[in-house]
C-alpha cells in the first residue's frame, strides 16, 4: 500500500505526475518479533508446538503482512496495534495448526485388492501390533542381553528367526 501524494499543479493547470512515497512509518508500526512472542497468547503456542516453529509461523505473518502492505495502493497505518498482534498471532496460530495437523487418516478400501493399492500396507494381526506396542512403550531388551547379563546385540534377537525363514546362511537388520 503505497501512499501517494500530488505534485503540485504545473503553470499549464494539469497536474504532475504521482509521487509514490515508501511505506516507512506503517511498516514501523507493526510490531516486532520480540514483542509478539511475549504475549500470552504466543507463549500458549510456544509451549504447544515449541519456540522454533512459533518463531517461524510468527515471521512468516509478518512477513505475508509486509508484502501486503507494499503490494497495496496506499497503506493505512495500523490505528489499532492491539488488533494487529492478535491477528498476526491468530495468522500464525492457524498455520501451525494446519502444520502439525496429521496427513494420515482412515479410508475405506473399495478396490477390491488387498495389496498394492497406493492405501498403505496390508494390516497387520493383532498380535504384531500389541508386540509394537509393549516395544515402543516399555523398555525392552533390544541391546541387552538377559542369559548373559551384559549389552548384547540387537540381531541376536532376530537372526535365528531369519536365517530359518529365508534359508540364509546369517542375517542381519
Amino acid at each position: 500500500m503505497n501512499r501517494s501524494t500530488k505534485a503540485p499543479m504545473s503553470a499549464s493547470g494539469l497536474a504532475s505526475p504521482t509521487v509514490k512515497e515508501p511505506p516507512a512509518a506503517s511498516l514501523r508500526a507493526l510490531p516486532s518479533l520480540e514483542r509478539l512472542m511475549s504475549k500470552p497468547t504466543a507463549q500458549f503456542l510456544a509451549e504447544r508446538f515449541g519456540r522454533q516453529l512459533t518463531l517461524g509461523a510468527l515471521r512468516q505473518a509478518l512477513t505475508d503482512l509486509r508484502a501486503r502492505l507494499l503490494a497495496a495502493d496506499h497503506i493505512d497505518s495500523p490505528s489499532n496495534t492491539v488488533s494487529a498482534v492478535d491477528s498476526l498471532i491468530a495468522t500464525a496460530a492457524a498455520s501451525l495448526e494446519l502444520q502439525t495437523q496429521a496427513h494420515l487418516c482412515a479410508v475405506f478400501n473399495m478396490t477390491g485388492t488387498v495389496l498394492h493399492t497406493n492405501l498403505g500396507r496390508a494390516l497387520l494381526p493383532p498380535e504384531a501390533l500389541e508386540a509394537m506396542r509393549m516395544a515402543a512403550s516399555e523398555p525392552v531388551n533390544l541391546e541387552y542381553s538377559l542369559q548373559d547379563g551384559k549389552r548384547g546385540d540387537r540381531d541376536d534377537l532376530i537372526e535365528s528367526l531369519l536365517i530359518n525363514l529365508t534359508g540364509a546362511a546369517a542375517a542381519t537388520v
